[in-house]
C-alpha cells in the first residue's frame, strides 16, 4: 500500500507540474504538421506533431524505432537490468534510465520530458499511470501472434506515430521476404524449445513466443500439446531424454535477468541430456536470450533471431 500511495503522489505532483507550464521547452525541429492520431488497444492516441522526444519501455519497439530511423529521438529506456547488446547504443549517458521493463520510474520519465511514451506487455500494469501524465502508445500484441506478426503490428503503430509509415511498410516486407527464404529449413527434424531459469527447466511449444522454430522453420515438435502458459510447461531431465529431439533450442533466461541461477550449459550437462540425439549430434542450440526473450520482436531483431535458429539446418 505504501508503494502504491507513493506512486499516486508522484503522478499528482507531475500532473500539477505539467499543468503549470504551457510548453515542454522544445522549439523548432518539427518534422510534421497537424495532429497525429493512432489507434491502439486502449483507444485513440493523439499527438500534436511527430514526436521529438520518445521514451521507449519495450525493447522490441526500440529495435523497430531504430530500424525506422527514429533512434535519435529516443530520450529514455529502461536500464535497470540487462539492456540487449544490440541496443546498447541507447544505454548510458544522454539517454535517461527510466527504471526497469517491469517497473517504470515515473520521476525519471518526467526528467526525460517525452512527448510520447511507448509501452509493451511488460508494462501493462503501469499503462494507466503513465498515460495520465504523458501521451502513451501501447504496442502490446495478442498472445496468439508470432514474432513476425507482432512486429508487423508494432511497426504499423510506430510508423503512424512517427510519420514513417512508408518506411515501416518497406521494412516489414523485407522482414517477411527474409523469413520466407528460411521457410521449412528444419523440416524432417524434431525440435524442442527449452527455457532454463533458477535451476529449473520448462518446455515451450508451437503456440509459445518461440513457436517460429515450428510454424516457420518447419521443425516437428518433439513433444505434442505443450502448455501454452507464458512460463511454459515444467519438465525434468528425464522428460528431455524421453523426448529425444534432433534439435534442442535452449533459452537461458537467467543470462539476461538479474539474480539468475546456474548457467544453462552447466545445468544441462548431465547424462540424461547428453544422451539425446541433439547433444550427440552437436545440435544443442543456445539461443541469444537478449533477442529471443528480452526483445522478442523488432524489425532488425526478428531476422537475427531466424538467422540463429536456422543455422542448425
Amino acid at each position: 500500500m505504501k508503494r502504491t500511495l507513493g506512486l499516486v503522489a508522484t503522478i499528482m505532483a507531475l500532473l500539477l507540474g505539467l499543468s503549470g507550464c504551457g510548453s515542454n521547452g522544445a522549439s523548432g525541429g518539427e518534422t510534421g504538421s497537424g495532429k497525429i492520431t493512432v489507434q491502439d488497444s486502449h483507444g485513440e492516441v493523439s499527438l500534436d506533431k511527430v514526436p521529438e522526444r520518445i521514451v521507449v519501455m519495450d525493447f522490441g519497439a526500440l529495435d523497430t524505432l531504430k530500424a525506422l530511423g527514429m533512434g535519435d529521438r529516443v530520450v529514455g529506456i529502461p536500464q535497470g537490468g540487462t539492456v540487449p547488446p544490440h541496443l546498447e547504443e541507447f544505454a548510458g549517458e544522454g539517454v535517461e534510465n527510466v527504471g526497469s521493463p517491469k517497473e517504470p520510474d515515473m520521476e525519471a520519465i518526467n526528467r526525460a520530458k517525452p512527448d510520447l511514451v511507448v509501452v509493451g506487455g511488460r508494462q501493462a500494469d503501469f499503462y494507466e499511470d503513465i498515460n495520465k501524465v504523458f501521451p502513451t502508445l501501447d504496442v502490446s500484441y495478442d498472445k496468439g501472434m508470432d514474432a513476425i506478426e507482432a512486429t508487423e503490428y508494432q511497426a504499423d503503430l510506430l510508423g503512424q506515430a512517427t510519420g514513417t509509415s512508408e518506411v515501416a511498410d518497406q521494412k516489414v516486407e523485407a522482414m517477411k521476404d527474409d523469413a520466407e527464404k528460411k521457410e521449412d529449413v528444419l523440416e524432417d527434424q524434431t525440435a524442442l524449445v527449452v527455457m532454463t531459469t533458477g535451476g529449473k527447466v520448462s518446455l515451450h511449444g508451437e503456440e509459445s513466443r518461440f513457436g517460429l522454430v515450428h510454424s516457420l522453420l518447419g521443425a516437428e515438435p518433439a513433444v505434442e500439446n505443450i502448455s501454452t502458459d507464458k512460463h511454459g510447461q515444467p519438465a525434468s531431465f528425464e522428460a528431455l531424454a524421453k523426448a529425444d529431439p534432433d534439435i534442442m533450442f535452449v533459452v537461458d533466461r537467467d543470462s539476461v535477468v538479474s539474480g539468475g541461477g546456474e548457467n544453462a550449459e552447466v545445468l544441462l550437462d548431465n547424462d540424461l541430456v547428453n544422451g539425446t540425439k541433439a547433444a550427440k549430434n552437436d545440435k544443442m542450440v543456445y539461443l541469444d536470450a537478449s533477442r529471443w526473450y528480452l526483445t522478442a520482436t523488432g524489425l532488425e531483431n526478428v531476422p537475427a533471431m531466424l538467422d540463429q535458429a536456422s543455422s542448425v539446418a
